[in-house]
């Protein structure tokens, strides 16, 4: 409802709004079980409620989450330092490049990044520090008479490169993310996004109270709801719940 005081607006993706809050969920891998909730305000960032959704879950299994699976939503560094601070291995999807253009990987970054080289082989022009990371300035020349420049610069005349203090860190994790391990790892993580849909089709899509903790407490036993219903269904099949998170 636009009453609501605690709404605000937010965005799926360019093109799609929303009002209302935002909800995130965790989720055993190898049952379904919804494993910890939380809602914030659209504005937070995902990343922002990894440690807590971690320490929910520990609290509510009784068991260590040594490794968390998100989307590329979840791939910033805070996110990971986040992870890191109770002691959980944060994986990953990475975002890709733009399709049809050079990404950070097609160029060859030296360990302390203060020297590059671009996709055609080309060194910057200058390299200057700003704010813990090193920004890599091609010539506008070069990049107008490189046979790559169509793959390499999509607008204005040259090409930039900002090496921040994770560059390396990133590469390592897109690597591994796209690899055939960590695609079939990666995989894993859809059991969450079908804990999210069952839960919207118990309507917990829609809020039906006033303010962030009544709509929190919805989703709390909506969630409570779904996991008597998986755990039952479990049983029935002779499996068992498993309380170990991927």
């Amino acid at each position: 409802s636009v009453t609501d005081p605690d709404m605000r607006h937010g965005h799926k993706s360019s093109g799609k709004k929303y009002s209302g809050h935002k909800a995130h969920l965790a989720s055993e891998t190898t049952t379904g079980i919804v494993t910890a909730v939380d809602v914030t305000a659209p504005g937070t960032a995902d990343g922002e409620q990894v440690d807590s959704l971690i320490k929910q879950t520990e609290a509510n299994t009784g068991c260590k989450v040594d490794e968390a699976l998100g989307d590329c939503a979840y791939s910033s560094q805070r996110a990971s330092e986040k992870a890191e601070s109770v002691g959980t291995a944060l994986l990953t999807r990475m975002p890709g490049s733009r399709k049809g253009l050079f990404g950070p990987d097609d160029f060859n970054v030296s360990k302390d990044r203060t020297e590059s080289k671009c996709p055609a082989g080309h060194a910057p022009e200058k390299v200057y520090r700003n704010k813990g990371a090193y920004v890599h300035h091609w010539a506008k020349e070069t990049c107008q008479a490189c046979p790559l420049r169509d793959q390499c610069v999509s607008h204005g005349k040259r090409r930039t490169l900002t090496v921040k203090p994770n560059f390396h860190d990133r590469r390592k994790r897109e690597k591994w993310s796209r690899s055939e391990e960590g695609r079939e790892k990666l995989r894993q993580r859809v059991v969450v996004e079908h804990a999210l849909g069952r839960a919207k089709n118990r309507g917990a899509g829609q809020s039906r109270y006033f303010g962030r903790a009544k709509t929190r407490f919805q989703w709390l036993w909506t969630a409570a709801a779904e996991n008597f219903l998986r755990l039952f269904a479990l049983r029935g099949e002779g499996t068992g719940p498993q309380v170990a998170v991927a």
